[in-house]
């Protein structure tokens, strides 16, 4: 599960990864606290939500210059950039910059055997 808050909205995007059983995909939701509501952001662009999984390697962070929300993701190779805008619920993939970093995958099991259902 990851967590970003979103000031404007005094709220918080959650992502919640699937852990087995009926939870078979992850979900991005945000929840205002003050109100104690939850809503469920839909449509999530596929190529992004396939990244919702426990070894899915995507973060997010806030851009609180331009009031979005940062997605980075990577299956191996270079970073992933996505934005979105949760005043107007608008995705958009930035595109690849040659000068983006390369990762190798994060692979858990490696570093912690048994700690990672794969």
């Amino acid at each position: 599960m990851h967590s970003v808050y979103l000031p404007e909205q005094k709220s918080h995007l959650i992502s919640v990864m699937p852990h087995g059983g009926a939870l078979k995909e992850g979900h991005l939701y945000v929840y205002q606290s003050a109100e104690k509501k939850c809503r469920e952001i839909s449509p999530v662009p596929d190529e992004l939500k396939q990244k919702f999984r426990p070894l899915g390697n995507c973060v997010f962070a806030y851009d609180g210059s331009n009031h979005i929300v940062i997605a980075m993701t990577t299956d191996g190779g270079r970073v992933k950039v996505w934005t979105w805008d949760p005043a107007a619920d608008i995705w958009q993939k930035l595109p690849a910059s040659p000068s983006a970093p390369e990762f190798a995958v994060f692979e858990p099991w490696v570093a912690w055997p048994g700690a990672v259902d794969v």
